[in-house]
């Protein structure tokens, strides 16, 4: 009997699956519980993204959860510790993450004792160990749960496809789907963007940079089955749709990086499906320009040659970082909640309460050039880290999909904070970090795995 032969009559689970099942196996009551404890808090964590916009709408501050949910995180990696559940694993990437946090508190420090700055404590001056304990907890829940990263794709992909359904609706100007999207985002209207006309067709996402992330997360996901078998044309359909409400969202500055994301995938899936990849990338393309074609006036923001919005990045945001900086160089003044969309009382010559919209320039202006430099250290290790974990063949195409995964947000991060705030967003860079932790391997669990596939295969060549 051949090796498919005996796949589809014991229905061999893919190595994700089995290694999951090894893992229960041996597991605890006690492992289970921390198991069920750590999903709970990602699907909180998740929730808020799409819960806060709505808090906001009637006057309640969701995002204080954050303080509930940096407890439970922290709870959880001690307990998994003490039960030594799984290693505490933090890579390179996270350790300038952890500097940069740092640094940032002795700039605070600093600026209060040179120039008077005080203010109460708030979760901003925190926030980058929000991100660690997010990290550090999926990283440690995967080596005891590689099914994690099976319920992180269905979750991605199913709330992308959710999204991407109701982001057609609001292309084709449906009231109510449009009406939820104005929630989301918290403009006027987003079927008249900046008062440029189109649709910006975030779907369910409260952004639209947000929308394109989360789909390009969702293609790498799938495409990463690429690693070791050709798509099903299911696959193909989610993909070509996904890169469709891609375009809906009209996010200019994004473009680079979606094609930085898409060309190696292209490229990915050429190469395993050989000439029968050809009609697919043929049709996807035609499907995409008949969009483009058939939108007509839908994308007036995407193809206006307006500038306004970088001019006043400019002109408007961007000097108060450059300020600081000739003044003070080294420590800037301080975590600063009013440069990153949080109200504030505190207004002087160094605030003027208008948020900055640039990333790199609030880490500058946070905690000067030490802070700066390990913040694009960070992103580097992350981004070098990633690609180790893609290109190592030992591991399966759900732990090299996570990695590419992994890549995706690193890019993300690197790119759109030249155009946004992005570290300082909690609700949406705790999902991200939560995902790029999930990237890392669980080893022991897939040697184990892999024994036992290589024991079936080897009842298949005596058979």
């Amino acid at each position: 009997m051949s090796l498919p032969a005996i796949k589809r009559a014991t229905k061999m689970p893919s190595p994700e699956e089995l290694a999951a099942r090894v893992r229960g196996s041996q597991s605890t009551l006690m492992e289970r519980a921390l198991i069920g404890w750590g999903v709970v808090n990602i699907v909180l964590i998740l929730m808020q993204m799409f819960v806060s916009p709505f808090g906001a709408g009637v006057g309640v501050n969701i995002g204080n959860l954050n303080k509930y949910f940096m407890f439970s995180l922290a709870a959880w990696v001690m307990v998994a510790l003490l039960r030594k559940a799984a290693p505490l694993r933090v890579p390179g990437a996270m350790v300038f993450v952890v500097l940069v946090q740092v640094w940032f508190t002795v700039s605070t420090i600093v600026a209060q004792l040179q120039l008077g700055r005080s203010r109460e404590f708030m979760s901003a001056d925190y926030v980058l160990v929000t991100y660690l304990l997010c990290f550090v907890n999926a990283a440690m829940m995967v080596y005891m749960e590689p099914r994690l990263r099976i319920w992180l794709k269905r979750a991605v992909v199913g709330l992308c496809l959710v999204s991407s359904f109701f982001a057609v609706l609001q292309f084709l100007n449906f009231g109510p789907a449009i009406a939820v999207a104005n929630v989301m985002v918290g403009v006027g209207d987003i079927s008249n963007w900046g008062g440029q006309g189109g649709v910006r067709a975030m779907g369910l996402f409260p952004g639209v940079g947000t929308q394109v992330t989360y789909n390009l997360i969702a293609i790498a996901l799938i495409a990463s089955a690429l690693f070791q078998r050709k798509l099903k044309f299911v696959e193909i359909a989610v993909i070509v749709v996904l890169t469709g409400t891609i375009l809906m969202t009209q996010v200019r500055n994004s473009l680079p990086m979606v094609a930085l994301v898409l060309l190696p995938l292209i490229v990915l899936f050429v190469r395993r499906h050989k000439v029968q990849s050809i009609p697919y990338v043929v049709a996807g393309l035609v499907a995409l320009a008949v969009l483009l074609m058939v939108g007509g006036d839908r994308f007036n923001y995407m193809f206006s040659g307006d500038t306004s919005t970088f001019d006043y990045r400019q002109d408007v945001l961007w000097p108060q970082a450059r300020s600081i900086y000739q003044q003070r160089p080294w420590f800037g003044i301080g975590v600063e909640p009013a440069f990153t969309g949080a109200d504030t009382l505190t207004r002087d010559r160094w605030s003027d309460g208008i948020i900055m919209d640039n990333g790199y320039l609030v880490t500058l202006a946070f905690g000067g050039l030490p802070a700066l430099s390990f913040m694009v250290l960070a992103i580097v290790a992350g981004a070098l880290g990633s690609l180790r974990l893609i290109v190592n063949r030992s591991f399966g195409a759900m732990e090299r999909g996570f990695a590419l995964v992994a890549g995706v947000i690193v890019l993300h991060f690197g790119y759109e904070m030249y155009f946004g705030n992005m570290f300082t967003n909690v609700s949406l860079a705790m999902f991200y970090f939560i995902l790029a932790g999930a990237a890392l391997p669980s080893k022991g669990v897939a040697d184990k795995a892999k024994s036992l596939l290589g024991a079936l295969r080897e009842r298949a060549a005596a058979a």
